[in-house]
């Protein structure tokens, strides 16, 4: 049986009903706070492994390049006139 000592110590419904609520919108505000933390940390990761990646396709470029005319050796052949 409910006295009116034990209804004081504690909440209603509705108090509780709104705690609750605050709560789960405060945990969703950190949940979305933390995706966009996460997606910001993937971004740079992926910018890095692109810039990373165009840098060895430039070096690439060059350095067949620099094979080619290596190897080209002399243009005008080689015959003795």
């Amino acid at each position: 049986m409910h006295t009116q000592e034990t209804e004081h110590g504690t909440e209603s419904l509705g108090a509780s009903a709104k705690s609750v609520a605050e709560r789960a919108s405060a945990l969703v505000r950190l949940e979305m706070e933390l995706a966009a933390l996460e997606l910001k940390r993937k971004l740079f990761a992926l910018g890095a492994g692109i810039g990373l990646s165009l840098g060895a396709g430039l070096f690439l470029v060059f350095a067949a390049r620099h094979t080619a005319v290596a190897g080209a050796g002399d243009p005008r052949g080689t015959a003795d006139e």
